[in-house]
């Protein structure tokens, strides 16, 4: 699900500016952040934008108007879920030594189900930023947890073949069922 909620929420599709235009004019073949028409009541900068959506698919740069001028805030929660990651990773080592890995990793899967959720609903910049630095957090345990346990409880002639199996099929299948 994470994997996938990434793709998801970045993608950035083809975008015009709408100010002056009609009705329904042609979209044009390269994305275009300024009017087409400038005149005295135009400053240049666009306020509205057109997105050539797929399949009716509006993603969440184009619910939240975030290309051209705008598309730093994007770079930026992607940045901040980074941090996350950094930050993230220690500190959820060190609780899965002190608590336990199994609770740890639990938390950490329901937090970023959570997160990625609750990110849908985080319609301004701030919430944006600070769901994506939760699951940033603790995005990391799920996968470094699930290996530590796998090497820990099984004898070394099944690690490969487990490892394989969580990782090949059980990601195989969740990213073929999510979509």
């Amino acid at each position: 699900m994470h994997n996938i909620s990434y793709s998801l929420i970045n993608t950035v599709p083809k975008h015009w500016c709408a100010d002056g235009l009609g009705s329904g004019p042609p979209p044009p073949n390269v994305d275009e952040c300024k009017p087409f028409y400038t005149n005295s009541s135009n400053s240049g900068t666009c306020k509205k934008y057109n997105y050539e959506s797929y399949m009716g698919y509006q993603s969440f740069v184009s619910k939240m108007n975030w290309v051209c001028d705008e598309k730093s805030k994007l770079e930026m929660g992607n940045y901040i879920a980074l941090a996350g990651y950094a930050i993230g990773g220690p500190i959820m080592g060190y609780l899965a030594d002190r608590l336990g890995r199994v609770p740890i990793l639990v938390f950490a899967n329901v937090i970023t189900i959570l997160g990625n959720f609750l990110t849908i609903f985080g319609m301004n910049f701030e919430l944006f930023c600070i769901f994506r630095f939760l699951i940033g957090f603790v995005v990391n345990s799920n996968f470094s947890i699930i290996r530590i346990l796998i090497v820990e409880y099984m004898r070394p002639s099944l690690r490969t073949v487990c490892l394989n199996i969580c990782y090949g099929f059980f990601i195989y299948l969740g990213m073929v069922i999510t979509p």
